[in-house]
């Protein structure tokens, strides 16, 4: 995770101190299989401190059974605001995450989910987005996030916080602390969970959640997002309009690798896009040095990935964690490097 410089505000309230010990007398509410939701500051005012809270049951997220606000007992807003400042939701040097495993055991079922399932967030993403780690990766990040659930100085080994029965604070540096498993942390080392480059975002980036259970990348679960006044919401993935559906009709039936019209957008690109496949579409155009694709919603993608090229001939993929790549629920977009001669970029749709 790139560490930020907080806002001048932040830093003036660094005197400020806030401790963990202010809570109810009661342990949070858990149960096993609940998805976590945790902040974390890397400079400013509390950086020692973590907030995690307890989202609900990660089979309800899973099945589309939370669509729009989460309720969240209690008054998450008013800790967020104790612990990190009015401005907290602005501040450039807080992160938040989403996490859950509900069991690292390969032969224990958890509402639905095999052992060693893992549900992860990544900034900004959406469909196609989903990270790939190996099986054995797998199983020991489902092994850190139970410990971070229920383990000892864990998630449910702490006193609620007098503002909600589902939140916690923790010291950075407790053992199992929401930071310790981050990158830089005691459990996580150079990348968060010890598998993953990036799955903590600014307050005011949304979350994409996603669900690995074997070697194949990640399957999206929905989006998170969180405002100014600590509500949470949650947009499930859509099944959405099939690509073979679309094609039928606005694509002579054709692969997405294809351009039915001829107008220099793959017909994949334009299934992503929600632009008709049998008539001229303008490609998106380079505005303040970027281009930006619009996302349409409502589709069912596998996979997709911008590339570059310095000549139209040998293209290389963008890293979803390339600072240059901007991915959201109704957009991507790249800035192009400066300092080159000539660059194209393109997008690549898998349906």
């Amino acid at each position: 995770m790139p560490k930020s410089i907080s806002s001048l505000a932040s830093a003036m309230l660094m005197l400020g101190v806030f401790s963990p010990s202010v809570a109810s007398a009661a342990a949070p509410t858990y149960v096993q299989g609940d998805v976590l939701m945790g902040f974390r500051a890397t400079g400013g005012l509390n950086a020692s401190t973590c907030y995690v809270v307890n989202l609900g049951h990660a089979s309800s997220f899973r099945d589309g059974l939370i669509s729009g606000t989460v309720t969240i007992p209690g008054n998450i807003a008013t800790d967020l605001s104790t612990i990190y400042g009015a401005n907290w939701r602005t501040r450039t040097d807080l992160f938040w995450g989403v996490a859950c495993s509900p069991s690292n055991i390969s032969t224990t079922t958890v509402n639905g989910d095999p052992g060693r399932t893992v549900y992860v967030s990544i900034p900004g993403g959406g469909v196609g987005d989903g990270p790939a780690i190996n099986t054995s990766l797998r199983t020991t990040v489902s092994t850190k996030m139970v410990a971070l659930e229920s383990g000892t100085t864990g998630f449910t080994s702490y006193q609620a916080t007098a503002n909600s029965t589902v939140a916690v604070s923790q010291g950075t540096g407790d053992a199992n602390s929401w930071a310790s498993f981050m990158d830089g942390g005691s459990n996580g080392g150079a990348i968060d969970f010890g598998a993953f480059s990036e799955m903590e975002g600014l307050p005011t980036q949304s979350l994409g959640l996603y669900r690995l259970t074997s070697t194949s990348a990640g399957a999206f679960v929905g989006q998170f997002s969180i405002n100014a006044s600590g509500q949470v919401s949650f947009t499930p993935a859509s099944t959405g309009t099939s690509y073979s559906t679309w094609a039928a009709t606005n694509a002579g039936g054709q692969a997405a690798n294809l351009d039915y019209d001829g107008d220099g957008i793959s017909n994949g690109a334009e299934f992503f896009m929600g632009t008709a496949g049998n008539g001229f579409t303008a490609a998106p155009a380079v505005v303040s040095g970027g281009v930006t694709w619009p996302r349409a919603s409502g589709t069912t993608i596998t996979a997709f990935k911008v590339q570059k090229s310095a000549d139209l001939s040998i293209w290389t993929d963008v890293a979803n964690g390339d600072s240059a790549l901007t991915i959201t629920g109704s957009s991507v977009h790249y800035t192009i490097p400066t300092g080159q001669s000539k660059q194209f970029v393109r997008l690549v749709v898998t349906p």
